[in-house]
């Protein structure tokens, strides 16, 4: 009986997830995977990239738990600290940007805002 009634309460609470939720899971959760793989690739532990990252083991730990919701610039240092890549942006799109900080520059010195 208890068994039949835990498995309606699950499906009852996965029911209720809606679709773009589970979508964001599936990614947190292969990030997570992607960063201990590469940790565990580079004989690493937590306390290592804890300390490469300047950050507490604690906060490293919660991130391999799936649930972290990860800014860009995390993402982009823990990338240069496992020289792994975890976010896909495409090359010619990225030099692009490169050049948007002289555009910048530029526009101050004509005082155009």
């Amino acid at each position: 009986m208890k068994a039949n009634r835990e498995k309606d309460i699950l499906k009852t609470l996965l029911s209720e997830i809606d679709e773009s939720e589970c979508k964001r899971m599936h990614y947190r959760m292969g990030v997570a995977v992607k960063i201990a793989e590469a940790l565990k690739r580079k004989g690493m532990n937590q306390k290592d990239l804890a300390n490469k990252l300047g950050k507490k083991p604690a906060e490293i730990s919660k991130w391999l738990t799936g649930n972290h919701n990860f800014t860009i610039d995390t993402l982009v240092d823990i990338q240069s600290a496992l020289d792994i890549k975890l976010i896909d942006v495409k090359e010619s799109k990225f030099e692009a940007i490169q050049t948007l900080p002289e555009k910048i520059v530029h526009t101050r010195e004509r005082r155009y805002f």
